[in-house]
């Protein structure tokens, strides 16, 4: 009986790196060299709030026309008491516009997913009209036309529905947030009916064999699932409420539009104002992106506990995802009576 004697497999050499990878290495030098081109420029402008004279010879060297801005009044602008209450109002209705959007978003879903057919008509209408019409349009029916409906639906004069409609007619703030309320709902309908749609049946079928009843199911198995799906686009749809505010500089409201616009009617600064209510819009929208990918992260799967160095993190924010380099294979040995 003989034995036979395997050969070790032969090392096989790394092949060598050319093409893409090559090219890759050069797109990052070259954005590299375009970030602190742009970090430049932008320490520029920064150093320009406080001495305009070297932007202003450069502006009339390169274009022969003098600076049409005022940049340093981006520093007054940030002095005014009144612009941060606005954004203070601004910050707020957008908070409780999402989050009554989104309450009103979890029962549209069920009511749409219900058996009872006036809940599903009644769900559909909602989402329907309130998807399908300028959020404009809404904010201005709901301000001037929803008081007149609700004070001639209370025959007595001294109801209920009748304070509703005195609230909703003085107060701008209230009826931008009902307004609001009701057009985020509609959005947050089909974005809650979407992640419940992304869990497998069997998941609410196994939670009835349990004996769960089909609200209890749904808090326990069906809506925390579903809430991976839920969160992202709900994030976005908080930072468009919160750009979406401005509309309600329309009828009345000090938040920050109107009131940019109230200073700038003053001081003719126009698009220094502009700007410099953009910026305030840019940090707002961006601690809600920190907080959203934070809360992703947290109910998203564990994190790898190998840390990259830096120089992956920057390959990884200039050129993305780095190619992941297959181990070479050994042609695998013929079957044992072929030998």
């Amino acid at each position: 009986m003989s034995t036979t004697i395997r050969p070790a497999p032969a090392d096989v050499p790394e092949p060598e790196l050319r093409g893409p990878v090559v090219e890759r290495d050069a797109w990052f030098v070259a954005n590299i060299v375009l970030t602190l081109a742009g970090l430049l420029v932008a320490a520029f402008l920064v150093y320009s709030l406080f001495d305009q004279e070297p932007i202003k010879r450069f502006w009339l060297a390169a274009f022969h026309t003098t600076f049409p801005y005022d940049i340093a009044y981006l520093k007054t602008y940030f002095t005014f008491p009144q612009v941060y209450r606005a954004v203070q109002v601004t910050f707020v209705l957008a908070i409780l516009a999402q989050t009554t959007g989104v309450v009103l978003g979890l029962f549209s879903a069920l009511g749409r997913q219900s058996r009872i057919a006036v809940l599903r008509v009644l769900s559909g209408l909602y989402i329907w009209v309130w998807r399908g019409t300028p959020v404009f349009l809404q904010l201005v029916l709901t301000a001037y036309g929803v008081p007149l409906i609700l004070e001639s639906m209370d025959a007595g004069g001294a109801g209920v529905l009748t304070k509703i409609a005195l609230l909703i007619a003085t107060s701008s703030f209230a009826a931008g947030y009902v307004a609001l309320s009701l057009n985020e709902g509609a959005y947050m309908s089909e974005i809650v009916r979407a992640g419940i749609e992304a869990i497998d049946r069997g998941q609410m079928e196994a939670a009835k064999a349990l004996g769960m009843t089909y609200g209890l199911a749904m808090r326990r198995i069906v809506l925390p699932q579903a809430l991976k799906v839920i969160l992202p686009p709900t994030g976005n749809e908080f930072i468009s409420m919160l750009k979406t505010t401005s509309l309600v500089s329309y009828i009345g409201l000090q938040e920050l539009t109107l009131v940019t616009l109230q200073i700038y009617a003053h001081n003719f600064k126009v698009v220094e104002s502009l700007v410099a209510a953009g910026i305030f819009y840019l940090a707002m929208t961006t601690v809600l992106s920190l907080i959203q990918a934070q809360i992703e992260i947290r109910l998203g799967e564990r994190r790898s506990e190998v840390r990259a160095s830096l120089t992956d993190n920057l390959r990884r924010i200039f050129l993305g995802a780095p190619q992941v380099r297959r181990p070479a294979t050994v042609a695998a040995l013929p079957p044992k009576e072929h030998r």
